[in-house]
């Protein structure tokens, strides 16, 4: 018998390099690549998904509000309102499009991307596959493509994909016109001036990554490639680089400014229970005596307060692995020049908010938080006074169960703060289940930072190991945490830090980690407070179907270990709390009863999903974002003003440079 032929292709499987190690080597870096990639891929079609459902869910509870009000509706029963809150409710569906639409750019980017990968791994794929021949192995980014793409599709596709955008834009474009034409004058002029430019802004970015999507993916990578061959940081070692980081400590100045821009996220605390509570009793009256405590409370005897701790624990700042990120006091050789005007500004701090407090008829409230804020302060300080220890106990301490509670008075403080000026009596069943609930969503989310922040001491393998360096010291109340997270730790160097890991993303964990623990008891007040702000005196019947589904919500939370599938049993639960409370409420309360599990649903699958260095630069990156979305805003209207060709012919268009 003859022998058969051999096949042969215009891809060899040849040894590009002449090294057959290298080779395989960089094969292995490929397909990594591209798995991860595809990961990707699969994870934002789930996540789009959900967004979807959850935009318009949102949209049909936001008509249901708003036609309820007395802008919409004459009857007696109808519900007064302030113009500019109900000017405001288009927000909510909008931030969610940009949402939506932010990750929709980095698909199109992650396209061109992986298509890039798929050809070079096709240099390694030797003969095309036989059932599809010619096709070649790797092809499958490439080959969809010419299904998906909006400038070359199919036309099939791009009409169904252009109607459903169109229906997005009239459903939330009507839902925004509707109320515009039942506001007064000066609404309509404030809507148009706020919703207009970030709707010509969205549609822009809708372009550039749709249609526009490959002329974008060569200008960024043109600009990578610029950048990179202009800083040269590519060339640079990474560990120098991080010792000179190191270095860069935040100013003085900056820091008796400001002293934690970390903390910026608890701000949100107060307003958000101040106007999810004066929403439910109609007592917005209160919105500037409500204003001038919180910047009191929070500008003032908070961030005196965080001085304060920041002084006592200057010395752990400075040996922190993330010293540099997290920006606090600073130390070093003016440390003690450092604390002596940290203390002169903390109590210039508290002097000040007296006085404010006195000139505007609102000493006894302010004097009690101050009571409140620094009587939970110092025994938290007394708590936390044991020294760091290279030793991780067996089991944690009465000490450190007692510093993971004490952790939460600050936000319940808070909160007790927001609900008693939103017109709630404090000695009420939904002020105290308001304030615990507050409670344990602060021991979550602190536990939630306190661990990651103890795996950034350690080093691992990304597979089962945490490595801790002999005599590494650690705080007891938050090294015995990381018993909890799956990970065994031991003695030895790992080869990547643990702040840029996501050790509760990358492990499960135990079910009833303290933080689990904490959530479970949050989504089960959640629901007592959510139903009684809803509802005016409730049963006691009416909590038990709203309890059940939140604490099923956050026992699937625990359960599930992918971020898209915790975003989607948020959106879930949230809806079928709504669906419960709306035939017994008026329409627009029925929002409020999934308010307090959005809130901590949504801080646990974000935590889950993190690492400490991720967490830290959050703010920053996000504070970036916000400036590069403004200057482009800013370059577009100018563009519109010069027009193209002066545009392009003065320089403003950055393609005219050259980046050497």
């Amino acid at each position: 018998m003859a022998p058969r032929p051999k096949q042969t292709s215009s891809h060899p499987a040849a040894k590009l390099n002449g090294d057959g190690a290298r080779d395989s080597e960089r094969l292995q870096i490929l397909l990594e690549d591209y798995s991860q990639g595809r990961d990707d891929e699969r994870n934002w079609n789930t996540v789009l998904a959900s967004l979807i459902a959850v935009a318009f869910t949102l949209i049909g509870l936001l008509i249901a509000a708003v036609t309820q009000t007395c802008r919409f509706n004459t009857s007696n029963s109808c519900t007064h309102v302030p113009d500019y809150l109900i000017g405001a409710t288009p927000i909510l569906p909008i931030a969610l499009l940009m949402f939506t639409q932010i990750l929709g750019t980095v698909a199109t980017f992650r396209i061109f991307y992986l298509r890039a990968v798929e050809t070079e791994i096709q240099q390694y794929a030797g003969a095309p596959l036989k059932s599809i021949s010619p096709i070649l192995p790797a092809s499958y980014m490439d080959m969809t493509t010419e299904l998906t793409s909006l400038r070359r599709g199919r036309l099939q596709y791009r009409i169904v994909t252009f109607l459903l955008v169109a229906t997005i834009i009239v459903v939330f474009g009507g839902f925004a016109c509707y109320i515009a034409l039942h506001m007064g004058p000066t609404t309509q002029v404030v809507m148009a001036v706020i919703y207009a430019p970030i709707v010509l802004l969205m549609v822009s970015e809708n372009w550039t990554a749709g249609p526009g999507g490959r002329s974008m993916f060569y200008k960024i990578s043109r600009s990578y490639v610029a950048h990179r061959d202009a800083t040269g940081y590519a060339l640079q070692d990474l560990a120098s680089q991080s010792s000179r980081l190191k270095q860069n400590k935040r100013s003085l100045p900056s820091y008796l400014l400001m002293p934690r821009v970390a903390e910026w996220v608890k701000w949100v605390i107060t307003p958000g229970a101040f106007v999810v509570t004066a929403w439910a009793t109609g007592a917005f009256r209160n919105w500037h005596q409500f204003i001038l405590i919180w910047l009191i409370l929070e500008y003032l005897i908070y961030e005196a307060r965080y001085q304060w701790n920041d002084i006592r624990g200057i010395n752990e700042d400075a040996d922190h692995p993330e010293s540099t990120a997290r920006l606090r006091l600073p130390g070093g050789p003016s440390a003690r020049r450092n604390i002596l005007a940290s203390c002169l500004v903390g109590i210039l701090r508290l002097i000040l908010a007296v006085s404010i407090a006195a000139v505007t008829h609102l000493l006894a409230p302010v004097t009690l938080l101050i009571g409140l804020v620094f009587g939970a302060a110092i025994l938290y300080e007394a708590l936390r006074a044991v020294p760091a220890s290279p030793a991780l106990s067996p089991r944690p301490s009465a000490r450190s169960v007692a510093i993971w509670i004490t952790v939460g008075l600050g936000y319940a403080i808070r909160s007790g703060t927001g609900m008693w000026l939103g017109g709630v009596r404090l000695l009420t069943l939904t002020a105290i289940s308001g304030m615990l609930y507050f409670l344990a969503l602060g021991i979550m989310f602190v536990l939630l930072t306190w661990v990651l922040e103890a795996a950034s001491y350690w080093t691992t393998d990304r597979k089962e190991f945490l490595f801790r360096a002999p005599g590494l010291k650690v705080k007891p109340h938050i090294a015995t945490l990381l018993r909890w997270t799956g990970w065994t730790v031991q003695d030895g160097t790992g080869g990547v830090p643990g702040a840029a890991v996501p050790v509760l993303k990358e492990k499960q964990g135990k079910r009833y980690a303290p933080w689990n623990v904490a959530l479970l008891l949050g989504a089960g007040l959640g629901a007592v407070v959510g139903t009684g702000l809803a509802r005016s005196n409730p049963a006691l019947t009416a909590y038990g179907p709203v309890a059940a589904t939140s604490l099923l919500g956050a026992l699937l939370l625990m359960t599930f270990n992918r971020f898209a599938t915790r975003l989607a049993v948020t959106a879930a639960a949230a809806v079928a709390l709504v669906g419960l409370t709306f035939p017994s409420v008026h329409h627009a309360l029925a929002i409020i009863a999934a308010i307090p599990w959005i809130a901590i649903a949504a801080c646990y699958a974000f935590f889950r999903n993190s690492s400490y260095q991720a967490l830290m630069n959050f703010g920053p990156d996000l504070l970036s974002a916000l400036k590069r979305a403004v200057l482009a805003l800013a370059l577009q209207a100018l563009r519109l003003v010069v027009g193209r060709q002066i545009w392009e012919s003065t320089g403003f268009d950055p393609r005219t440079h050259n980046p050497g």
